[in-house]
Order: C-alpha cells, then sequence, then structure tokens
C-alpha cells in the first residue's frame, strides 16, 4: 500500500500539466497589433466595413489594414495570452451587441504563416479569433468581453501606439 502512494502523488502531480490545453498563440513565434478599418468613420454604418479580420481564409490582405504591423514585447505577448486564456475575460450566455473592429492581433510562426488573428472592437466590448478561442464555440461569432478584459485590451492597444484604443463604448 505503501508503494502505491508515491506513484498516485506524481500521477496527480502530472495530471494538470497534461490535462491544460496549450496557450491561444501557441504555434506562434511573433504577435504584431494592427489598425484597420481606418477609412471608416467610427458612428458610420458598419454594413460598410471593408475589413472583419486582417487577412482572410485565403491569405489575403484585408484592404484597409494599415502598412504594418507593430510587435509586442515577449511581456505584451504574455499578458495577451493570459488575457485570451482566462475564461473569465469573456461574458458567457450573451451574444455581442455589435462587432466594429478597428483593431488586430496577428500571431506569426517563424515560417511566416499565421497561426491566430483576433479582430478587436473595442467600441463594442467584442473580440473574434480564427481559430475560435473556444474550439467548441461557433467559428465566426464575436465574443463579448468582461470590462476588466477590455480595459486590459485598451491598455495593451495603447501601449502599441495604434491609433483609436480609446474608443468609447457604443450604446446599446
Amino acid at each position: 500500500m505503501t508503494r502505491a502512494l508515491p506513484r498516485f502523488a506524481l500521477l496527480a502531480a502530472l495530471l494538470p500539466a497534461c490535462a491544460r490545453r496549450p496557450p491561444p498563440g501557441a504555434q506562434a513565434t511573433t504577435v504584431s497589433a494592427w489598425a484597420m478599418n481606418g477609412a471608416h468613420p467610427p458612428g458610420a454604418d458598419d454594413a460598410a466595413l471593408r475589413c472583419l479580420a486582417p487577412f482572410g481564409p485565403s491569405g489575403a490582405r484585408c484592404d484597409d489594414l494599415s502598412p504594418d504591423g507593430r510587435p509586442l514585447s515577449a511581456a505584451q505577448q504574455v499578458q495577451l495570452e493570459q488575457l485570451l486564456d482566462d475564461p473569465a475575460s469573456f461574458l458567457s450566455g450573451v451574444d455581442a451587441g455589435c462587432f466594429a473592429p478597428r483593431h488586430a492581433f496577428v500571431w506569426t510562426r517563424a515560417d511566416g504563416g499565421r497561426a491566430r488573428q483576433l479582430s478587436v472592437s473595442l467600441g463594442c466590448a467584442a473580440v473574434l479569433a480564427d481559430p475560435p478561442l473556444n474550439p467548441r464555440a461557433p467559428a465566426a461569432k464575436p465574443v463579448p468581453l468582461a470590462p476588466a478584459a477590455l480595459d486590459a485590451l485598451r491598455a495593451l492597444c495603447g501601449a502599441t501606439g495604434l491609433p483609436g484604443c480609446a474608443e468609447p463604448l457604443r450604446p446599446e
């Protein structure tokens, strides 16, 4: 009986590490922040938005994307990935009331391919991830942000120097 206890303790110690899912950008080597929909004034008809994501399924770049992404530091990458990996960052059981993204984060692999992209609508407090943050969630559906996560994304966006990071929340 005493020999079984150390084996059980070892198994119990290893189980949480095996059961955890990889962080959102686990395959990426760099993360960059982008501005998009700059030609579309805030408050205008959202149906006229040209970009819902920085890059399309074929890899084509949206024509209203800033010329260059701004690389995040290693600390900023960790902060963003922890934010996205925390279930408390998202509101459950509600739909995003609107979605008008003006910012995006793009995870890039060493071979230049994209591992993930996250469109961010600070005015609507919602994000749209490709691939989805939750593998069981429907694809191409914006996810509403909790207030603390919205504040953290605003601060991270502002630290990159991108324009429009203080975009006010839209009235419901």
